[in-house]
């Protein structure tokens, strides 16, 4: 195939014999032959001069500074390594101070499943905020950074109702006097069927069924229309059997239940008969009379 191209002008070129140029390459730059015991200086002097490390700036002098710093560098480096593991095992102790205090004020100010928050008051801001801290992973959420443990005792300080704040699945949260760690209530159930089991699953908690006789048991049966559900509004009970119905409002804010918990308290109803409310108790008329058998049916936070 044939191309097109216009034809170069050489005429401006000069050219000369290749012998008439002088050679780059010298013998005196090559390396030399190193003897078995010869020191690092003369291992310096024998490298070709056409290598960094053998230019003429690097003396015996040069070279014995430079061995000197590297010395010091590792000498300095081997005591950052002690300081750290040093620094390391203090801050390990340091925990297991702090946990164990955690430990202490727990068992005084939070026995169960819940703490007193006046108590909590009266405690440092430091140790209030490690006694959050270690509750919290108590409860196996990840460690809350400072500035979420200082937030959340500012509130328990400050609030004059309800808080909830969320940390890693658990929920801090106070009420009245009582503060207390809980299940995130994302876990939601608006609804459930029962039909004999042994247990049910319940917004993070437990509905757990025994066959039991006595007033502390219900006549429910199992294989009617017997479900749980959340409050839709207006529900009543009477809880004793020559007394008045009671609102469940009244009958929640009686039992100190804070009003987000209230939402997903569990309502037992069979048919169209509210028969039992968690925490606020039963309807008289579905008590078993003594020796009657029944269910005893009972509701477990996940954080009791």
């Amino acid at each position: 195939m044939k191309f097109s191209y216009e034809e170069f002008d050489l005429s401006w070129i000069k050219t000369y014999p290749l012998k008439s140029r002088p050679s780059k390459a010298r013998t005196d730059d090559f390396g030399r032959p190193l003897a078995a015991n010869a020191s690092a200086a003369a291992f310096i002097e024998s490298l070709p001069n056409i290598l960094a490390a053998a230019v003429p700036s690097v003396t015996l002098t040069n070279f014995t500074t430079m061995n000197r710093d590297m010395q010091n560098a590792y000498c300095r480096q081997a005591g950052v390594e002690v300081n750290l593991a040093r620094a390391a095992e203090l801050f390990g102790e340091s925990a297991q101070l702090l946990d164990e205090l955690a430990r202490e004020d727990a068992v005084r100010i939070a026995p169960g499943a819940s703490g007193s928050l006046s108590a909590l008051r009266q405690l440092g801001a430091a140790r209030g905020r490690n006694l959050l801290r270690y509750l919290l992973v108590e409860r196996r959420a990840l460690p809350p950074a400072m500035d979420r443990l200082v937030e959340a005792l500012r509130q328990l300080h400050e609030a004059e109702e309800g808080v909830r704040l969320a940390f890693d699945g658990q929920v801090l949260c106070a009420w009245r006097d009582a503060f207390w760690i809980e299940a995130d209530a994302a876990r939601h159930v608006a609804e459930s069927i029962w039909r004999g089991e042994a247990v049910l699953p319940w917004a993070g908690g437990t509905l757990s069924f025994t066959v039991a006789s006595g007033p502390d048991a219900l006549r429910v049966n199992p294989e009617g229309d017997v479900r749980f559900v959340v409050r839709q509004g207006g529900e009543r009970l009477r809880p004793h059997a020559d007394g008045p119905t009671r609102a469940f409002k009244q009958l929640a804010q009686e039992a100190a239940i804070p009003p987000w918990q209230r939402e997903r308290l569990p309502c037992l109803w069979q048919g169209d008969e509210l028969i039992w409310i968690a925490e606020l108790g039963a309807n008289a008329n579905w008590r078993c009379a003594e020796g009657e058998a029944g269910w005893r049916v009972e509701w477990r936070r996940d954080s009791q």
